[in-house]
């Protein structure tokens, strides 16, 4: 724009007053002045600019990139995550996160009593157990250690923390807190959880007394016996571990996975014809699990008759195709080659064949 409004006052200028060519001027022209004031200023924005850049870009880096101390991180970050989860009368905590964050500054240690001190407990409490609930753990873990620091008198807070210590697998401190709620207000539950933690620690003499104490109080506690039963595998107790099996699956018959899991532990040990005596007496079980697993054990005994029985009856709750894939395993090559196996597997195979060509005849294919 200077350059150009130069231009424009020298076309009104006359002949006369224009300088003399010849003439030479002393120091830079007007023009060159400017350009240097533009070239400076434009050169301390652009420093400007880069060091703005810069300063945002470090700060974004540490908020989103750098992963802060984990107990921080906890509060600030989880907690407004566990916060959208919880139920509406729980809601008002929230207002409380803010003095949550001041007592962060404070010495660690059972404060003294005030408004904000009650505040934060009730804050550190409430999404603690929420966290749990969702089985957000380390969420869970954050909040509750917060409101035992501070009350560390308060009921329930040491269950709470003990059985998120259990989950965690960190047995020491499980076992620290399930013992402290238990002296507090003794419960079969407990019992148990703290016969978990044992068998964490591999102390199984602790853990067979625990897990006993609780059985005595509570003798159709299922879960203990389950407990019972992994603590004894792992120990090696083949028959003990088959014993709190059967009382288990006695009374809980339709955890599927244990049973499995059981089964092939069992039959691993040798103890095939007890896996048949226990598919055989099991009631309440899923059926098409225990058909299979009958008929696999029987097949391992080389007992054609107990083999075609159960497969079956485990034909009524599959369909063919899924149940003549079983039959493909390897376990069954000991009674795949007799009259009864092939003639089983020829009407699976044509009732497929059926099946497939119903499925075809029912589809509307469109006219020519």
């Amino acid at each position: 724009m200077k350059k150009i409004n130069i231009e424009l006052r020298n076309i009104y200028r006359s002949e006369e007053s224009q300088p003399d060519p010849e003439v030479k001027q002393s120091g830079p022209s007007e023009a060159e002045e400017e350009a240097r004031r533009r070239f400076i200023f434009s050169l301390v924005v652009a420093i400007l600019a880069t060091g703005i850049v810069i300063f945002i870009a470090s700060n974004l880096v540490k908020i989103y990139l750098v992963k802060p101390d984990s107990k921080a991180r906890l509060d600030y970050k989880v907690a407004h995550l566990t916060a959208a989860t919880l139920p509406d009368e729980e809601q008002w905590a929230i207002d409380y996160r803010h003095i949550a964050r001041q007592a962060e500054n404070l010495t660690s240690g059972k404060q003294e009593f005030s408004a904000k001190w009650l505040k934060n407990v009730a804050y550190h409490v409430i999404m603690g157990e929420e966290a749990s609930r969702i089985n957000d753990l380390d969420s869970a873990r954050y909040h509750l250690e917060r409101a035992n620091i501070t009350f560390p008198d308060m009921k329930g807070i040491q269950r709470n923390l003990g059985t998120v210590y259990l989950k965690l697998e960190e047995y020491v401190l499980a076992e620290k807190f399930l013992q402290q709620a238990y002296a507090e207000t003794p419960s079969v539950e407990l019992l148990n959880n703290i016969g978990i933690a044992y068998v964490g620690l591999k102390d199984y003499v602790r853990a067979e007394e625990t897990f006993k104490q609780a059985i005595q109080q509570q003798p159709d506690l299922a879960a203990c016996y389950k407990n019972v039963s992994l603590m004894y595998q792992k120990k090696g107790s083949v028959q003990d571990a088959m014993v709190a099996m059967e009382s288990y699956l006695l009374r809980q018959p339709d955890d599927t996975l244990f049973l499995q899991l059981g089964v092939d532990y069992l039959t691993e040990n040798g103890k095939n014809n007890e896996v048949i005596r226990i598919l055989k007496s099991l009631q309440g079980a899923d059926p098409w699990t225990v058909h299979i697993l009958l008929a696999k054990a029987a097949a391992r005994e080389k007992d054609e008759s107990l083999t075609i029985v159960s497969l079956k009856q485990a034909a009524a709750f599959k369909n063919p195709r899924e149940l003549l894939a079983e039959m493909n395993e390897l376990v069954f090559k000991s009674v795949s080659k007799t009259a009864s196996f092939e003639a089983l597997a020829y009407e699976l195979e044509l009732a497929v064949v059926s099946d497939t060509t119903n499925q075809m005849r029912s589809v509307d294919f469109p006219s020519p």
